[in-house]
């Protein structure tokens, strides 16, 4: 296969309110739109999406990355050892430039992403619904997530009142009953003592993990030679620091969160890998892509595991999409057993096509 012609899309969306990332706060969301077209007439789409205050590489970065991916392979053969070729580019670009490819593939057999890499997955993912905001605006959401079919929550913690919160969890596990799952996601809030404390009162309400409590990587790994069978953690943030590998020291873990925006794809789809033959589980997450991303995260879903939740919610907090007929996560799931035209529905008058320089 030839990849016959390359272009790229900029975007930048409103969201339903502002998004506060390393305590800052965006009122959009801005991204790019990378098209491929092979010489035998496949067309795919895909995101590149770098999430301001978490992702290294900017905007600016992006650009001239695929300058030199277009440079180099536009209108030549694609190289087998082309997943090895891009370990030297950023996470972001890695994953619209893996999924690309990986939907090439799959079209030119014609299949889908799900059926190509794993044909015996169920097509139906479970979703996890996001709740933020202060006391009376998590249990309101996780109410309404509950009547609208969610059995799976995450409580983001760690940004006001410790005592609120603690009060907010109990709520919500009253609300949601004994059977649904409730994640919580400190994002890197406590230090040790702060964070038993805290999960020491949590416990009659059978927390699935706490995502990433602690501030630093460091304290993960002192926690674990200290206290490692008292409190189940997840690890989000930190994977963008270590390799697949450095599981092998930390099977004591209940969950990793996987956001391929931030890792890419080849590189979480070998953290899942790895996770599962430690019997950690592995999560995928969103970076807040528009529906051309969370179609592939959610096929990556299903790829991996259909029955664990994933975490792409975050399409709630959008006030508009690229397509007319956003991904829908209907009774806390999204359908995948349908075709999904993602193509034919990108809506290009909100893009803005970007002048790559050959030179």
């Amino acid at each position: 296969m030839i990849i016959d012609s390359l272009q790229l899309y900029s975007y930048k969306l409103p969201l339903k309110k502002e998004l506060v990332l390393h305590g800052h706060k965006i009122s959009h969301r801005e991204g790019f739109i990378l098209e491929i077209v092979s010489d035998n007439g496949i067309k795919v789409i895909s995101e590149i999406a770098p999430l301001p205050f978490f992702s290294q590489e900017s905007p600016a970065d992006v650009l001239k990355e695929v300058v030199l991916f277009k440079n180099k392979f536009v209108r030549k053969a694609i190289p087998s050892d082309l997943i090895q070729q891009l370990s030297i580019y950023a996470p972001s670009v890695r994953f619209g430039i893996e999924s690309a490819f990986l939907q090439l593939t799959a079209q030119s057999k014609d299949l889908t992403l799900v059926d190509l890499l794993n044909p015996n997955a169920k097509q139906i993912v479970s979703v996890n619904a996001l709740l933020t905001g202060n006391q009376t605006e998590i249990v309101k959401r996780a109410a309404q997530r509950y009547e609208e079919g969610f059995r799976a929550f995450k409580v983001k913690i760690g940004r006001s009142n410790l005592h609120d919160e603690i009060s907010a969890i109990h709520k919500v596990r009253e609300i949601v009953g004994d059977e649904s799952l409730i994640r919580l996601d400190a994002n890197r809030a406590f230090d040790i003592t702060t964070a038993l404390d805290f999960y020491e009162q949590l416990k009659s309400v059978n927390i699935d993990y706490i995502e990433e409590p602690f501030k630093s990587f460091e304290l993960v790994q002192q926690y674990f030679d200290d206290h490692h069978d008292k409190m189940p953690i997840a690890l989000d943030e930190s994977l963008v620091e270590i390799h697949p590998e450095m599981l092998n020291n930390l099977f004591a873990l209940k969950a990793i969160v996987l956001k391929p925006t931030l890792l890419g794809y080849t590189n979480s789809m070998m953290f899942a890998k790895k996770a599962f033959a430690l019997g950690i589980q592995p999560v995928i997450s969103s970076s807040f892509e528009t529906s051309i991303g969370t179609y592939i995260l959610a096929s990556m879903g299903a790829i991996i595991d259909s029955m664990i939740p994933i975490g792409v919610d975050t399409l709630s907090w959008f006030e508009d999409d690229l397509i007319p007929n956003p991904i829908t996560i209907t009774k806390g799931k999204i359908d995948l057993s349908k075709p999904i035209d993602i193509i034919s529905q990108l809506d290009f008058s909100k893009l803005t096509e970007v002048v790559l320089d050959n030179k």
